[in-house]
């Protein structure tokens, strides 16, 4: 049986990795009502519903293993983007895995960020200076217009 692949979007986008270990049904199932969620508040309330909706996220008490459920988070949003209906773009990625994050007490943040020439945007999440969700790099790539 083969190994699955992944791609990455954003300043990385031709590199692939291999797919994580699956985090389990109800991690998954849960990620992919994030995404769910994202699509109608963004439907419906655009931006500003997207970012009160990830910045209202209550905390959780902080968690013993920040480093577990991080990767754990991280898998569970891979997994659910391959089994959504529809691509899932920077932002709706990074959001859904902030919000997870969130809820298991990780204080992580949605970063947006811009080029100008060309103009190009992209959203990634961080937690504690460190991107998880893009390479390293993007923050070299994208001058930050937003932090939530």
């Amino acid at each position: 049986m083969g190994s699955r692949q992944l791609a990455l979007a954003g300043p990385s986008s031709d590199v692939f990795v291999g797919l994580p270990p699956s985090p389990g049904f109800r991690a998954v199932a849960h990620a992919i009502l994030v995404l769910a969620v994202f699509d109608m508040i963004a439907m419906f309330r655009g931006f500003q519903g997207v970012h009160e909706w990830v910045s209202t996220t209550p905390m959780a008490i902080s968690p013993r293993d920040d480093k577990a459920l991080i990767t754990r988070a991280k898998s569970a949003v891979i997994w659910a983007c391959l089994y959504y209906p529809k691509s899932a773009a920077c932002l709706q990625r990074s959001s859904a895995l902030v919000r997870l994050l969130r809820l298991g007490g990780i204080a992580a943040q949605v970063v947006v960020g811009v080029q100008s020439l060309p103009f190009r945007s992209h959203a990634w999440a961080e937690y504690k200076g460190v991107v998880l969700n893009d390479g390293q790099s993007a923050p070299a790539f994208y001058a930050e217009i937003h932090r939530f």
